[in-house]
């Protein structure tokens, strides 16, 4: 295991929990997709004002996927508030 690399827990997502327990960062995982690519899609206004490449380099579904199983920044995560992604 390279070094500052956690090791995988046995759901095989790396979730880290806020002491309140309302807030996690989770590893985004391939079933993720659907749901990240809808908040993109959702937003798209929102995260190109600045000149963010987010709402770009997500014009589908399968590009969230392959960004996901292929990441090219393996530390990704999402911020989980109880359902809310």
């Amino acid at each position: 295991m390279p070094v500052g690399e956690a090791p995988r827990p046995p759901s095989g997502r790396i979730v880290l929990t806020a002491e309140d327990d309302t807030v996690e960062l989770r590893e985004l995982i391939p079933e993720d997709a659907e749901r990240y690519f809808h908040l993109v899609d959702t937003n798209r206004e929102h995260l190109s004002q600045y000149g963010g490449t987010t709402s770009s380099s997500y014009n589908s579904v399968d590009d969230v996927s392959r960004s996901i199983v292929s990441p090219p920044n393996p530390e990704k995560k999402g911020l989980v508030s109880g359902t809310v992604m």
